[in-house]
């Protein structure tokens, strides 16, 4: 989900160290074995967080679509908008639409500029894809609910820590 961040990270300084390389693998392998409902609890916890997260109450003015995931319909019906305080980082329900990138992916928000947060009709996922990216380097990763990417954002700003070193 970060490689445009970490490539920005690799021109700014020449190279990326290999601490943060250990934990964005951290970050992955600790995901990868989360729980739903521990993702859940967990992101909620991250993002009520009035220093980190700025929330706008549920629900969304309009009907969502019917396929939306669960996890993805019950954070819109408590909170239609979340947005990173010092991040570039929005989960929006009021803007719901056909992604510019990949089809049939709907976006539900962005991160960085360039990066569309999707979610796919057929899975489920919740999809980073680079906008100014052609064909299929745009997937920069997936997540298996939106709680997990949300996870994903805030370990790599360290408001969470993932599973330690081995």
């Amino acid at each position: 989900m970060f490689k445009r961040l970490l490539e920005r990270l690799r021109r700014a300084v020449a190279a990326v160290p290999p601490e943060v390389t250990e934990r964005l693998k951290r970050i992955d392998a600790w995901l990868a074995h989360l729980p739903a409902d521990q993702a859940r609890v967990e992101a909620m916890r991250v993002i009520t967080n009035p220093e980190w997260f700025t929330l706008t109450p549920g629900p969304p003015p309009g009907p969502l679509p019917d396929w939306l995931p669960a996890s993805l319909r019950e954070l819109f019906m408590r909170f239609v908008k979340v947005e990173g305080r010092y991040c570039d980082f929005v989960i929006d329900g009021t803007s719901v639409h056909e992604s510019r990138t990949e089809r049939p992916l709907l976006q539900i928000g962005w991160f960085d500029e360039h990066v569309e947060l999707c979610v796919s009709p057929v899975d489920g996922r919740v999809y980073a894809l680079a906008d100014d990216v052609p064909g299929d380097e745009s997937r920069e990763g997936s997540h298996a609910t939106i709680y997990h990417a949300i996870l994903s954002v805030a370990a790599v700003l360290h408001y969470v820590d993932p599973a330690p070193a081995a």
